[in-house]
């Protein structure tokens, strides 16, 4: 998908990709996106949930870990964060 690099509203667009894939067990897809998410909007900190539960699911456990800015400014519910990684 191209998305224009003005929209500031881009990342939401990459996210939702992220999240589709990561559900679909699409886990390589899954980091794209939400990587490309990540580079458009470096404060959405779900994108990072994300990204961390796909890295996980890939073996990929040194990389899975979430900067602590990330995680500075949300709450996750616990059964959530399971959910994704289950």
């Amino acid at each position: 998908m191209r998305l224009s690099p003005f929209d500031p509203w881009a990342f939401a667009a990459f996210d939702a990709q992220a999240m589709s894939h990561l559900l679909r067990g699409r886990y390589d897809e899954s980091c794209h996106a939400a990587y490309k998410s990540v580079q458009a909007n470096t404060a959405h900190s779900v994108t990072y949930v994300q990204l961390a539960a796909a890295l996980a699911k890939l073996g990929r456990l040194n990389e899975a870990g979430l900067p602590p800015r990330a995680c500075s400014n949300f709450s996750l519910h616990f059964a959530t964060a399971v959910s994704l990684l289950a």
